[in-house]
């Protein structure tokens, strides 16, 4: 009887004491993941997270840029945001759903954070992901997303063959967000918040090829257009390139079409490079080799526009030392982007499954991929070496996900 009593007394404190936590801290913001079981690095990090839509002052591409960052949040609210979705004027105004705090002040006392600039896939939106940039701000990173204007959502309007010109301008406009990332770091708002010594470049889709060429990967024009003339070489890269050869050439100062590839575009600057389910075709046997820094590739076996063999012979050509590729077994190709409760506009247009999974739960695979692609960018741009050993060989491991080191 005394043991069953001091066993209720115990149970009645810890109740109380529970409460009394509770009470205190439900002013703070949440940290879990989309799921009970979310692993280590897909909890939401201990930043609230701000964003804010600023202007790219690029006199050649002035284009909007969306910024997500560690903020202050003393009140403790909510961290909800709409983001306006922008398609071309004969479609009607439509949204997607965040969480963070729009125009928060940013958290400059825990600064200043490393760097990532992320690249929306082609017909789509820089807020199209949300669920990973925002875990990332969450960690303590600064995301700057900028509209690739050569392949936004208002170029559903317009003819396939006019699109070449993002082979050449997207790396450029990832180099652009870099240099707006150093201006405001030295005045404004963002004063002193940014690291520029550790910067990162991601992406999804069209956005994974774009990261992948900002990090150094090369064009192999003349291979493309061979492989084109085959069965084999069906890509989405082939219609909107082949015929624009000369021209695309030229953008990059070249007289003619050449038979070796194309000169890099690569930034210096990036560190990292984390693309997801990125185009590989466009790059050849050789072209990726000139890739040397670190490099994460998350990719779906069953994507229906990225082949997963084509992802794993790009990953195999990798220039770089550390590389790894985080294979999700049966996942199709909008596994990455944001689910359809988040971007309802997906869905209402009939693109069910871009923002849903035939086999995978959305919200298991975005944890998995927040928990690998933070653990890779705190170990190679923070050094934290606890997150460095979610890459180890006696890591833990997860059904359906396979990870390979090149």
């Amino acid at each position: 009887m005394k043991y069953t009593r001091f066993v209720i007394v115990l149970v009645l404190i810890a109740l109380l004491t529970g409460a009394v936590t509770s009470t205190a801290q439900e002013d703070a913001p949440a940290r879990s993941g989309l799921r009970p079981d979310a692993p280590t690095y897909a909890v939401r990090g201990p930043h609230p997270v701000g964003t804010m839509e600023m202007d790219l002052p690029n006199e050649e591409r002035p284009a909007p840029v969306t910024i997500w960052y560690p903020a202050i949040n003393p009140e403790g609210q909510a961290e909800e945001h709409t983001y306006p979705v922008v398609y071309p004027p004969v479609l009607p105004a439509m949204e997607a759903y965040g969480r963070a705090l729009f125009e928060a002040e940013p958290d400059t006392q825990n600064g200043p954070y490393p760097l990532v600039i992320w690249s929306h896939g082609f017909s789509n939106i820089r807020m199209g992901n949300t669920v990973f940039v925002e875990h990332l701000a969450s960690w303590g990173f600064v995301v700057i997303a900028p509209d690739h204007l050569d392949m936004t959502v208002s170029t559903m309007m317009n003819e396939p063959a006019t699109f070449y010109t993002m082979y050449y301008t997207t790396p450029r406009d990832v180099s652009s967000a870099i240099d707006f990332a150093e201006d405001i770091n030295a005045d404004g708002i963002m004063s002193g918040m940014i690291d520029m010594e550790n910067i990162a470049a991601s992406g999804h889709s069209s956005g994974g090829f774009t990261a992948l060429q900002a990090g150094g990967g090369q064009l192999d024009l003349a291979g493309l257009i061979a492989n084109c003339e085959t069965l084999e070489g069906a890509s989405f890269d082939c219609p909107i390139a082949v015929p624009n050869s000369d021209e695309l050439a030229a953008l990059y100062g070249l007289n003619e079409v050449s038979s070796g590839l194309l000169p890099s575009l690569g930034d210096d600057r990036i560190d990292a490079l984390v693309p997801l389910a990125g185009d590989q075709f466009f790059f050849g046997e050789t072209g990726l080799n000139s890739v040397t820094v670190p490099t994460l590739y998350m990719v779906g076996t069953y994507d229906q526009f990225v082949p997963i063999e084509d992802s794993r012979n790009g990953f195999a050509t990798l220039g770089s030392d550390v590389a790894y590729m985080v294979e999700f077994d049966y996942a199709g190709h909008g596994l990455f982007s944001d689910t359809c409760e988040r971007f309802p506009t997906m869905a209402e247009f009939g693109f069910y499954d871009l923002c849903a999974e035939k086999v995978w739960d959305k919200l298991r695979a975005h944890d998995l991929i927040n928990h690998y692609g933070m653990a890779f960018l705190l170990w190679q741009l923070k050094g934290d070496q606890d997150a460095a050993a979610v890459f180890a060989e006696d890591a833990e491991t997860f059904l359906g996900v396979e990870v390979i080191q090149n």
